[in-house]
């Protein structure tokens, strides 16, 4: 089994309208005349679904402020080097990080970060989130999820998901998958009785993107960014019951 995630083209228009909104909104011209180009940090390399993002929002902004938006790649340490970044850098409104799901695993992943995954910064909006979908090979006898369990309890031994590594989004969705469906169990955990007692209910993982700023950088108000802001924290809080039943994060903190 692996996790695929799919990023469609509508998506783009989605991200342009919902820019468009933060541009126009009071929270974006809070400086009246900016006078350079800003910067867009984003913790994954050219090319991916991030990139494409920051791209396109970057030039929606340009456009809007009148300055250059220059899109910087910092891929490493689960997106942790260009949100270090961003929040090191000076408090003065020119520096935009794309916050994603890793963000909301890495501080369980990572016990030791050098910044504060919440209260270092204000959150915009978020702009696109896309689905994780669990697909098999023609050769397993499944067609659907339901039979998919039935085979890994029958044959708990084979079925096995492929994933981008320990700690990545698609490492932790097998495992909250394995755990929920009752497939596997970590004894240690009491947690996960309870969610294998609620069989698939409530499983939903994928991908998001978004767009925030160092908390001394800008202060966003009204709605958007207070449901990003509880979005971000509840993410937080569901990737560390993942991170923690699974033991991801014993041997990855960073000094």
């Amino acid at each position: 089994m692996r996790l695929h995630s799919t990023f469609p083209g509508r998506l783009l228009a989605a991200v342009l309208g919902a820019l468009s909104a933060l541009a126009g909104s009071e929270a974006a011209s809070a400086q009246d005349c900016p006078s350079r180009p800003y910067r867009s940090l984003v913790g994954y390399t050219p090319g991916g679904s991030a990139d494409i993002l920051a791209r396109a929002a970057g030039r929606k902004l340009a456009g809007a402020w009148g300055q250059q938006v220059i899109v910087e790649n910092r891929p490493g340490a689960g997106t942790n080097i260009a949100t270090e970044i961003a929040a090191k850098s000076a408090p003065e409104g020119y520096t935009l990080v794309m916050p994603a799901v890793a963000n909301a695993i890495d501080p369980s992943l990572y016990p030791k970060l050098h910044y504060e995954p919440l209260r270092g910064f204000s959150c915009a909006i978020d702009y696109a989130k896309v689905p994780g979908i669990v697909v098999v090979r023609p050769s397993v006898p499944v067609k659907n999820v339901q039979e998919l369990v039935a085979l890994a309890k029958a044959r708990p031994d084979e079925p096995g998901h492929g994933s981008t590594g320990i700690g990545s989004p698609h490492h932790l969705a097998g495992a909250l998958f394995k755990s929920m469906a009752g497939v596997k169990r970590v004894a240690a955990v009491p947690q996960i009785a309870a969610r294998d007692e609620q069989g698939l209910e409530g499983f939903e993982t994928g991908s998001w993107f978004g767009t925030a700023v160092p908390a001394e950088g800008a202060e966003f108000v009204g709605e958007a960014p207070e449901q990003f802001t509880a979005f971000v924290r509840s993410e937080i809080a569901e990737w560390g019951w993942a991170v923690e039943a699974w033991g991801a994060g014993a041997e990855r903190g960073r000094g």
